[in-house]
């Protein structure tokens, strides 16, 4: 027998504070496509064991229609999250109550599948008691925690990325003085959402020191006036990594617009590849991607390829010691999407005077 609550039933810090769950991703047919560590220690199984398989095979088969059914009606629905109980079935068939939050994911305008947060309930007072008590558990759920935040953060800046530059490439197209009032609603509106996603994610900044903030660097500040971005970049190349089309699409035609030559790659691994062959003044550098990620992809380009092509990190999440670990992976520079042109374009510029043509690469 399943019970259901509202999503508004479950206080945004009591998740923050106790959750310490698996965090797991499905497309539309409820395939898992990704799975926190932290579900060998709830249900037994390994990541690789779970990945690939349909989420039924962890529930238990008595809720199962049930189950089934609220998903169905939260895709009918269009439902942005919901919040469900049932018992789940771990290795061996023992059997436990869990509460799933599941979150509609999208891509393209169109939902992809969903983005699920799953703790064990079966004990509350005993597992809050443990993590108090206990130094090692304790450690785990914010590692839990930061994890969950750093993932709410890449799901939500992702998409405000594409709206932002969208809304930016559109308003430098010829348009009517309705349609540029419209546009700039849009875009003012966007700013806002901004603000109250930061503030919301204002934990996952304190977690990670600040990312939004330079990486240190011995080059002077070079300020760059707003509109003059048109031949700024011209005959420079750039290699763009980035495994999301609209963030590709977005910064593809933000540097074109600036005169540069732009290469684009899907991930790491593919622009390694493209690194062994080619050249370019720039790299700008997606850090999470399938693959290979953008840590190991500037790891292999500093020490297998021997390039001291600038790096400038790009990410929608707030990853725990952002600066630290690009810094050590050999990145230059890092910035936060969705990013403003005056901030992109003085990152870029600054990054590129001491280097010779066709030095640079964007990935």
């Amino acid at each position: 027998m399943t019970r259901t609550t509202t999503a508004g039933d479950l206080k945004y810090r009591e998740l923050i504070d106790h959750f310490s769950g698996v965090i797991y991703s499905t497309d539309l047919n409820g395939v898992i496509d990704f799975v926190s560590p932290r579900v060998l220690a709830l249900t037994g199984y390994y990541a690789d064991e779970v990945v690939g398989r349909h989420f039924s095979f962890l529930v238990d088969p008595a809720d199962l229609p049930a189950v089934t059914d609220h998903y169905m009606q939260q895709v009918q629905r269009q439902m942005p999250e919901t919040t469900l109980e049932f018992q789940a079935v771990m290795r061996g068939g023992r059997r436990i109550w869990v509460e799933q939050i599941a979150a509609l994911r999208s891509g393209k305008g169109e939902l992809t599948g969903f983005q699920c947060f799953v703790r064990d309930i079966s004990d509350k007072n005993a597992l809050r008691l443990a993590l108090v008590t206990t130094d090692l558990q304790l450690q785990d759920a914010r590692q839990v925690e930061e994890q969950f935040l750093a993932n709410m953060s890449h799901e939500i800046r992702t998409p405000m990325n594409g709206i932002q530059g969208m809304t930016r490439l559109l308003m430098e197209t010829p348009l009517t003085a309705q349609q540029q009032e419209w546009v700039g609603s849009i875009h003012g509106l966007v700013d806002m959402l901004g603000m109250t996603i930061n503030d919301i994610l204002d934990h996952s900044k304190i977690k990670s020191g600040q990312i939004r903030g330079a990486l240190p660097t011995d080059r002077p500040h070079a300020a760059v006036p707003a509109g003059s971005y048109e031949g700024l970049l011209k005959d420079r190349r750039f290699l763009v990594v980035e495994d999301n089309p609209i963030n590709q699409q977005i910064t593809g035609q933000v540097l074109r617009n600036a005169g540069a030559g732009v290469t684009l790659a899907d991930d790491g691994e593919q622009a390694i590849r493209v690194l062994a062959r080619e050249r370019f003044d720039l790299i700008i550098m997606d850090l999470q991607m399938p693959v290979m990620d953008g840590f190991e992809a500037t790891r292999l380009l500093r020490q297998q390829l021997r390039l001291a092509t600038p790096v400038l990190a790009m990410t929608a999440s707030a990853i725990r010691d952002g600066r630290k670990r690009c810094l050590e992976a050999g990145m230059n520079d890092y910035m936060l999407k969705p990013f403003e042109l005056q901030e992109f374009f003085e990152r870029v510029t600054r990054l590129l005077p001491c280097l010779t043509r066709h030095s640079v690469v964007v990935a």
